[in-house]
């Protein structure tokens, strides 16, 4: 992976990355994520941002909405992730573009609705948590860490008696701040039920699938409406994503494994139908 960075965040993007440059460095680089973009969304193309570009005195939102350009900087590793979710998830980085800018028509530029809020929580910090046991999403719930990443770690590999878990990376900071990660990096989670075999599918569907699934439940406003039923999984707790969660104790003294506030209720996991051929892909 670019970067020099190897870890399951990042092999989930190796294939998506494979004939892209390794970061946007200079502006030649955007053809080749427009090429990439023309597929996914042949109404949108990436910009450098300059002082030419923010003349036009439009937000980023507005920029996409009125002249289908998104404003990305040369050589910004936050920009360079979005960019690429952008094409791992386009349907989804539509979906919340279309809900910022209806926040935008009904509170102006300058104030943020809480559904704004949430969304962009997702779109900066967000991650995809797909599991077929319902078991380990009450596990997660109910914020049981040690059993959830150490009891049940076998479940985040190659599955245990419980079944298997994912955590799909959406949020672009996540990928810039895992550039020097910290016990304390945590991404706001939308959960999925997904039928066994979806774990036997290759990324590019199983990101497909994820893709319909999760815009279609931000747009209809079933997840992603207000933050506080947005639950918090500390990234650090999944099996090989961090050295020390190979050591039991660790979910007992490290900060990041809070216990669940007192009367929070989160989204319900959304539910993929058992047959996965309705997707078509």
């Amino acid at each position: 992976m670019s970067h020099g960075i190897i870890s399951p965040p990042f092999d989930q993007l190796s294939a998506l990355c494979a004939e892209l440059p390794a970061a946007l460095l200079t502006p030649e680089d955007f053809a080749q994520f427009n090429a990439a973009l023309a597929q996914r969304a042949p109404d949108l193309r990436f910009v450098e941002q300059d002082e030419a570009l923010l003349a036009d005195g439009r937000n980023f939102e507005q920029r996409i909405a009125e002249v289908g350009t998104i404003a990305t900087r040369a050589g910004s590793l936050h920009d360079y992730y979005s960019a690429l979710m952008w094409l791992r998830f386009p349907h989804i980085k539509q979906a919340i573009h279309t809900l910022q800018m209806h926040g935008i028509r009904e509170h102006g530029v300058k104030q943020r609705s809480r559904h704004q809020q949430a969304i962009t929580h997702l779109d900066e910090a967000g991650a995809w948590i797909v599991s077929d046991s319902q078991a380990l999403f009450t596990l997660a719930d109910q914020h049981a860490w040690t059993s959830l990443f150490w009891e049940q770690r076998r479940a985040w590999r190659d599955g245990s008696e419980l079944g298997r878990i994912r955590a799909m990376i959406f949020g672009h900071a996540i990928y810039e701040l895992m550039h020097q990660p910290h016990q304390t990096l945590a991404a706001k989670t939308i959960w999925l039920f997904v039928p066994s075999a979806f774990f036997a599918l290759a990324q590019a569907t199983q990101d497909a699938i994820i893709d319909q699934t999760v815009s279609a439940a931000l747009l209809c406003g079933s997840h992603g409406s207000d933050p506080k039923p947005l639950a918090t999984l500390p990234l650090a707790g999944i099996p090989g994503w961090d050295a020390q969660s190979e050591q039991a104790e660790f979910f007992q003294t490290a900060p990041c494994f809070r216990a669940k506030p007192a009367g929070r209720i989160y989204a319900p996991a959304i539910i993929l139908e058992t047959s996965i051929d309705r997707f078509g892909i």
